[in-house]
């Protein structure tokens, strides 16, 4: 009867009631029965009705809904009580409606009995047993996961691109963690051409970042434009801009890293971060080689968060969707286990800095081990009165008058395997030590002097107000500043904030007497993206609105001697070059020594501004350091010469007189006496008269590749196997440009050896010196159907400067392992054979200018390599005569299909090419010819 009671008693209520509402209606009739309400049983199932999935994580939430088998339609035959074992509500709770939350357990399994009792009959229940496993991602914190196929396979989906991604580590809350994953890019949100996925951290433990509350960073891979490629290798650090409202984008350039092998969409890599205190490691692999490329390849100093206080870690981005597993979290003692390499060698940044009074400066220790615990680094002053640190490197300055210095010794271990290193400190209140960037010009250090000493790049020097930038630079103890002054006609605008160079713009290098390129490329841009690379930079606004006059921005950027390159400083001679790509009509406008190699060609940067040559005291008080001889006037048979040559340096030139050679004579080929013809196999021979001093003699007659000596049979004459029957002539006409696949040398198989040889001459008429304008050749692959289509995947495509593209390209020049594919960049090669009198100056210019091609192009079945080998000989000018032997090597080729092999032009150039023989060996599928839309082809 106990359990019958609480029926009992809903009954005598209703009972009353009824008697009641009786007495009012119908007074002395007796009372109506209540109906008895039977509950025949009680199940438990989701939310849905569908049978509970016992197997379920902690730091989750569940939905329950008991089912009350019943005839009875009245809503209290439904009710249900709801409870947990007892041993199970030290980590689990569920309400009244059957919601079920299971919080942390930290490690293994438990189990949670749920028990669903009928309210009306208590011998009526239901009771599941579930099995809890420890879930090393908070699936309550974590926002939009599918966890589908997480308690069989260990695998989380974020399958939706247009969201943001946050997988937050459960048992991660404190200021030593490190925490690591397998993930997987599955897809992108085409509508964002800046999708990121990596590890974020922060003080938000919903995973949150912008949310004017929290400190957040973020180590990220960069999947920049995903509709247009599948293969990034960028990396880069992240946090948040003051106010915790924003991603600081414009301070991340510096803390990219190129990742080795890259990342591919669908394929697996592994990333891992490290805390310890306000040191951040970030680590990388790639499952395409199993994880042995696994490695830390960043260390990150951030104090947003600060060295004792606890953060959180969890796998976030945007615009991207992602798989991820196995999962690993370390908090505490058992992160210590990553330092297991001790350092032999500290090393800073920068050995020394000018410091203001009563300023700070935050010193970056590393050493030849990047992961190690810095916490046990010690640091000591030599003088308080000129500055102090603190625990953490923290330089802060004192109030001095005129110039101080301090020592800073930084110590890691102690006793006899102590290791140290030195960081000078130098006070000073100098003004021209301290440059505000805001695009005034108006600092100490901008003297009359430097402002005198600018340098003006204009299109093609001509002097006019369709653009121009006057460019000022200075030097003092802390780097190089530079000010430019941007004038142009019309702006240079894009819808990709991100692609600085379709703004306008301008891109130099800073580099030294044996690096001309030493700072890399450096830009600066008024794209309303990130503005610049440089370590401190200032772009104005259009300071002139005015309709009919030039636009006009002033760029003020700084870089730090260290991100030059190393043990450079304030007495380190500098060099500076510089170019410009404004509106299409204008285009890309370099300094005239742009692509020089020798220093003496460059502008250099002192402290009073630009200068064409270092100061000749300071550089050549122990005698003059000149370049190679140039020949003013060739000497001949009668009369001498003279040649000069000029101090890299200081500019001091140096003449010499050719003495005359007496049996060199001169003589005109219009006046020459054919003796002999030459043929396709065969020099003639001809009588010259030296139009100097009379004397007649003979000269040779190079081969005539279009005077045969056999027959044409068969598309080969018999003589010479020249597949040509005739010479074939191409004139170039102005605006074509990137023509590498104009002309059919040879279709071949690729299933056996064969070799291609041609003479070819090159005349250009553009009228200046471009080492990317003239020849090129291309040799593709046939698709699966057997088609040519040009498309990247299938080709390689090279051309006169070493500089190639396409999937067969090798990585030559580059940061890359043997063979990798470099879609684009230098293909290696280029042997300068050549004297001492010929520079790549002279080849670009009056070599390329009028000359002749002996290509050769070489195929192994055994390697599927392609080896071009092309020497350039000099028909005019000085130089007449001398030679440049070019090779370049493919990657491998596919067998059992068809492969082109091409000749063309490229860059818009102007002027001739003569196709006089292509002889061939091997396989051959189809000999010399036209292609479709074939550029400049001259027909009788």
């Amino acid at each position: 009867m106990k359990k019958r009671l609480p029926l009992m008693l809903l009954s005598g209520a209703l009972l009353t009631f009824g008697l009641t509402s009786t007495a009012l209606t119908s007074c002395g009739k007796e009372p109506q029965q209540e109906t008895k309400i039977v509950i025949n049983g009680v199940s438990i199932k989701d939310v849905e009705g569908e049978d509970i999935d016992t197997d379920v994580f902690d730091n989750s939430e569940i939905s329950l809904k008991a089912v009350v088998d019943t005839d009875s339609k009245e809503a209290k035959a439904k009710k249900v009580s709801w409870k947990i074992d007892d041993a199970s509500k030290d980590f689990a709770g569920i309400t009244s409606s059957g919601t079920l939350t299971i919080d942390n357990i930290h490690s293994g399994t438990k189990e949670i009995i749920v028990t669903a009792t009928s309210q009306i009959d208590e011998t009526k229940f239901a009771s599941i047993t579930l099995n809890v496993k420890h879930s090393l991602i908070d699936l309550n914190r974590s926002t939009d996961l599918d966890t589908e196929d997480y308690y069989s396979e260990g695998r989380l989906k974020q399958s939706d691109p247009t969201s943001n991604t946050s997988m937050i580590f459960a048992d991660v809350y404190s200021n030593k963690w490190y925490v690591e994953a397998e993930i997987r890019l599955t897809s992108f949100d085409e509508t964002d051409s800046y999708p990121k996925l990596g590890i974020m951290t922060g003080t938000s433990q919903y995973g949150a970042w912008q949310d004017t509350k929290n400190p957040y960073a973020f180590f990220f891979l960069d999947t920049a434009e995903p509709n247009k490629n599948n293969e990034w290798a960028n990396a880069s650090f992240v946090s948040n801009t003051e106010g915790y409202g924003d991603w600081d984008w414009a301070g991340s350039g510096s803390n990219y890293v190129t990742l080795t092998p890259s990342y591919k969409k669908n394929e697996y890599f592994k990333l891992g971060v490290l805390r310890n205190g306000t040191d951040y490691y970030f680590y990388y692999g790639n499952s395409s080689d199993d994880y042995k490329s696994f490695k830390a390849y960043k260390h990150i100093s951030w104090n947003e968060v600060g060295s004792e206080d606890p953060s959180y870690a969890w796998i976030g981005g945007f615009k991207t969707a992602s798989e991820s597993k196995n999962f690993r979290a370390l908090e505490g003692d058992a992160v210590d286990s990553l330092f297991n390499t001790e350092p032999t060698k500290l090393t800073l940044t920068k050995s020394s800095e000018m410091l203001k009074s009563n300023s700070s400066y935050q010193l970056d220790v590393n050493s030849d081990v990047l992961v190690f615990d810095r916490t046990k680094l010690k640091y000591s002053t030599s003088d308080e009165s000129v500055a102090i640190v603190d625990e953490h490197g923290l330089v802060t300055t004192k109030e001095v008058e005129g110039t101080k210095e301090a020592t800073i010794t930084v110590t890691y271990g102690e006793g006899e395997k102590a290791i140290t290193t030195t960081f000078k400190v130098l006070v000073s209140d100098d003004p021209a030590n301290y440059v505000v960037l805001d695009g005034k010009m108006d600092d100490a250090i901008y003297t009359e002097t430097v402002k005198n000493n600018k340098f003006t790049l204009r299109h093609n020097n001509v002097a006019d107000d369709t653009f121009h930038i006057d460019f000022y630079a200075t030097r003092n103890y802390n780097g190089v500043y530079i000010f430019a002054d941007y004038y142009v006609d019309e702006l240079k605008t894009s819808n990709n904030p991100g692609n600085w160079w379709e703004f306008d713009n301008f891109e130099a290098y800073i580099g030294t007497e044996k690096d001309v390129s030493a700072s890399g490329q450096r830009w600066a841009s008024v794209t309303s993206g990130t503005k610049a690379n440089y370590d401190g930079r200032f772009v104005s606004d259009d300071l002139n609105t005015e309709e009919g006059k030039p636009h006009n921005f002033h760029f003020e950027v700084f870089l730090d001697y260290a991100s030059i390159g190393a043990n450079i400083n304030i007495d380190t001679p500098l060099t500076f070059r510089v170019g410009s790509n404004p509106v299409g009509k204008i285009g890309w406008t370099p300094c005239s020594w742009m692509d020089s190699k020798d220093p003496a060609d460059y502008l250099k940067i002192t402290k009073d501004g630009f200068n064409r040559y270092f100061a000749e005291a300071e550089y050549c008080s122990e005698g003059h350091t000149y370049g190679e001889w140039i020949v003013d006037t060739k000497e001949t048979c009668k009369t001498d010469g003279e040649k000069h040559h000029v101090c890299k340096y200081c500019g001091h030139s140096e003449t010499e007189t050719i003495p005359s050679i007496k049996g060199e004579h001169v003589y005109n080929e219009s006046d020459l006496k054919v003796t002999k013809e030459a043929t396709c196999l065969n020099e003639g021979i001809a009588e010259a008269t030296c139009t100097v001093c009379g004397d007649k003699f003979n000269v040779t007659l190079p081969i005539d590749v279009e005077h045969h000596e056999g027959s044409y049979t068969n598309g080969e004459w018999s003589c010479c196997h020249n597949r040509l029957e005739k010479t074939v002539n191409f004139n170039y006409p102005a605006a074509q440009d990137w023509k590498a696949r104009n002309y059919a040398l040879g279709v071949l198989s690729s299933n056996s050896d064969w070799t291609i040889t041609t003479d070819i001459d090159m005349v250009r008429t553009n009228g200046n010196s471009d080492a990317a304008r003239g020849w090129a050749g291309q040799i593709e692959v046939a698709d699966d159907d057997g088609n040519f289509t040009d498309k990247d995947d299938n080709k390689w495509v090279f051309r006169q400067d070493w500089w190639g593209w396409g999937h067969y390209n090798p990585a030559n020049g580059g940061n890359y392992a043997d063979d990798a594919v470099n879609r684009e960049g230098n293909c290696g090669g280029g042997n300068f054979d050549a004297p001492e009198t010929f520079t790549f100056d002279d080849y670009k210019g009056s070599v390329l200018d009028n000359c002749n091609l002996k290509q050769t192009y070489s195929y192994s079945a055994t390697t599927g390599k392609v080896k071009v080998v092309t020497i350039v000989t000099a028909l005019e000018g000085s130089l007449k005569g001398k030679q440049l032997t070019i090779t370049y090597e493919s990657l491998a080729f596919p067998k059992g299909k068809n492969m082109l092999v091409a000749f063309g032009m490229l860059f818009q150039m102007e002027g001739t090419h003569t196709i006089k023989s292509v002889k061939i060996t091997g396989d051959v599928v189809e000999g010399p010819h036209a292609l479709d839309n074939t550029v400049g082809l001259v027909t009788e």
